[in-house]
C-alpha cells in the first residue's frame, strides 16, 4: 500500500528513531546522533569569596587550646582576677 505525502524512509520512521537513541544517546531532530556535552560549574567571584571563608572557618579551631590552658594555668595558682564591675559591665554588655 502506498500513501502519497507520507516518506517511506526508514530513517524517519519513529521506531528508527528509537534504535538511533538507544545506540547512540540524544538524536538531534534531523535524526543525527548529538555529541555527548561536558558537565561544566562556574562559580560567581561572590561564591568563591564564600567558598575560601568556609573552607577558613573549618580549619579554624572552636577553642583556642592556648588562650584556655593560660587561664587555667592563672586560675590555678590564684593569679586570676576579675573585678565585679568589670564582670557586672561585660554581663549587660556595657563599654
Amino acid at each position: 500500500m502506498h500513501v502519497e505525502g507520507v516518506e517511506s524512509n526508514r530513517a524517519s520512521h519513529p521506531a528508527h528513531v528509537v534504535d538511533r537513541v538507544h545506540e547512540h544517546g540524544r538524536v538531534r531532530p534531523d535524526g543525527r546522533p548529538e555529541q555527548p556535552r561536558e558537565d561544566r560549574l562556574a562559580l560567581s567571584d561572590r561564591a568563591k569569596e564564600l567558598r575560601h571563608a568556609l573552607k577558613v572557618v573549618r580549619a579554624t579551631p572552636d577553642v583556642r587550646e592556648a588562650r584556655v590552658a593560660a587561664l587555667q594555668q592563672r586560675i590555678a595558682q590564684g593569679k586570676y582576677k576579675v573585678s565585679a564591675e568589670t564582670l557586672a559591665r561585660d554581663i549587660l554588655g556595657g563599654e
